[in-house]
């Protein structure tokens, strides 16, 4: 069994290169419960170094407190052992990780956490999909495998850039935000859409956009939108659904929301031959 030390000296502990720094409300709502219940023993855990793997919140609330703090040495521990330590807890956010791995030289993370620097109006789970050509990375960010090129953090500035325009001259009262801006991030991939026009639609015709509780029905009402007075329609969510039964197969076919035979209608209007 590790021994257990106490110390009074607060300045011999270091913040571990790559840990997430600690938030003044986390340090407060510590200092509460140690003002209301006590401090119920729990050692904070350090490598050789002195670098905190687990307990920085703690060492905080003791040291603003005046405490000792009471610590294990785990010689050897690094980055990989607090992220282990973290990973199936809730109170490390994507923000966290991403944030972390940025700080030890990911490329891809420094890429992505400036975007999300600089695009902080817009949700960060936007964001990261505007680098992406999926939206199933959630695991891929925990495990360091968030894959972004300098091409693709290019092309995200644009989307991201275009996607703040829209939302400048939107009331988005119909429905969730983060659901459209899912939705405008889509049709910025949509080859067949007009950006100009999307745009100046979203901006006059907003507020007659049907309620959307998701990303599929926000698709559907902005292209109900778009189609206005088009003479050649474009199904937007039809594109979509495509775009997925691509990637992932027939599984992804949602049964509920999937508007039917409009696969049909664009192989109608582009004179496929074949079709009923």
């Amino acid at each position: 069994m590790k021994e257990v030390k106490r110390t009074n000296n607060y300045e011999k502990f270091k913040r571990l290169k790559g840990n997430r720094e600690v938030s003044p409300t986390r340090i407060r709502k510590i200092v509460e419960s140690i003002n209301r219940v006590g401090y119920i023993t729990s050692p904070i855990i350090v490598n050789e170094k002195m670098e905190v793997i687990d307990g920085q919140g703690r060492l905080e609330a003791l040291k603003y407190l005046g405490m000792p703090v009471e610590y294990i040495v785990h010689k050897g521990a690094g980055i990989e052992e607090c992220l282990s330590m973290n990973i199936h807890q809730s109170n490390w956010t994507i923000r966290d990780y991403i944030k972390s791995y940025a700080d030890r030289g990911n490329q891809s993370y420094i890429y992505t956490q400036k975007l999300i620097d600089d695009f902080a109006d817009i949700s960060i789970l936007a964001v990261i999909m505007a680098t992406q050509e999926t939206n199933k990375i959630q695991k891929k960010i925990y495990n360091g495998e968030l894959l972004v090129s300098e091409r693709q953090y290019n092309l995200a500035r644009e989307r991201l850039e275009y996607l703040r325009d829209c939302l400048k001259k939107m009331r988005y009262k119909n429905g969730s935000k983060g659901y459209l801006e899912f939705a405008i991030l889509i049709c910025t991939t949509i080859e067949e859409i007009d950006l100009n026009r999307l745009k100046k639609k979203l901006e006059e015709r907003n507020a007659i956009m049907k309620n959307w509780n998701s990303i599929a029905t926000c698709l559907q009402s902005i292209e109900d939108i778009y189609n206005e007075q088009l003479g050649y329609p474009i199904f937007i969510y039809t594109e979509y659904r495509k775009s997925l039964i691509a990637k992932y197969g027939n599984k992804a076919m949602g049964r509920n929301d999937y508007r039917k035979n409009q696969e049909n209608k664009i192989k109608v209007m582009k004179g496929e031959k074949g079709v009923s």
